[in-house]
């Protein structure tokens, strides 16, 4: 059993994991600079392409920190306009994260990936302080283009939430998920896992507490944009 190592011509930290589509792998790197003599290192990010059939890389510039998703078998990248990457040793007391501040959500979907152009959203939010006050994680993309966001941690006597946004509509459902006890812990969300239940399983269900949910929906504020352009 043997690896065979790929070269890649950028040095990189990987800053994200991996989606494949059509193929094609994408993940968000992190670079690094020095400025001058001063020791300052400056952090760039930049989206890698890692082609599996040729075994080539090519890249997608990107100025910020994002998050990368597969919307309807295209990449996208979704971000707030405060995200940092909190995981990046650059990131330090400097930044800080208004909680109830109004901050947009912008989702790019990538159009062509030889010419760099995107189709641009923009959208608003105000009325829901949970959606950013926990610092929320994207946990996928359902089949029907809706995006998932999920807090990533569960404190007692504090509501618990996973975000449904469909970008189409315009709209954000929050799902509260009740039933976790009295102990703080880490939650991970998976998105469209469906398991087959026979009726021994549905016996068995019967005895158990299952986390219940409680759903509302309220709508995005009407700021939206599109268009094409390059990153």
């Amino acid at each position: 059993m043997k690896w065979r190592t790929i070269k890649c011509s950028l040095e990189h930290e990987i800053a994200s994991e991996g989606i494949c589509i059509n193929g094609v792998l994408f993940y968000l790197g992190e670079t690094f600079s020095r400025h001058n003599d001063d020791h300052v290192l400056k952090s760039d990010y930049v989206i890698v392409c890692f082609d599996i059939r040729s075994e080539k890389f090519t890249f997608l510039d990107t100025e910020r920190f994002c998050r990368l998703i597969n919307y309807k078998g295209k990449l996208a990248v979704i971000y707030f306009e405060d995200d940092v990457n909190i995981l990046s040793f650059l990131y330090r007391k400097r930044y800080h994260v208004e909680a109830d501040a109004i901050n947009k959500l912008h989702v790019w979907v990538l159009e062509d990936v030889e010419k760099q152009e995107w189709s641009k959203y923009a959208y608003t939010w105000t009325d829901d302080k949970f959606f950013r006050r926990r610092h929320v994680k994207v946990a996928g993309v359902t089949a029907w283009g809706e995006i998932v966001f999920s807090m990533d941690k569960y404190t007692p006597k504090e509501p618990f939430y996973v975000f449904y946004f469909n970008p189409e509509r315009n709209t954000l459902q929050r799902v509260e998920i009740q039933g976790f006890g009295e102990a703080c812990c880490s939650v991970y969300t998976f998105v469209d896992h469906v398991e087959d239940l026979n009726v021994n399983d549905l016996e068995l269900l019967k005895s158990v507490n299952a986390p219940s949910v409680k759903r509302e929906e309220s709508e995005f504020d009407s700021d939206y944009t599109e268009s094409e352009s390059d990153y």
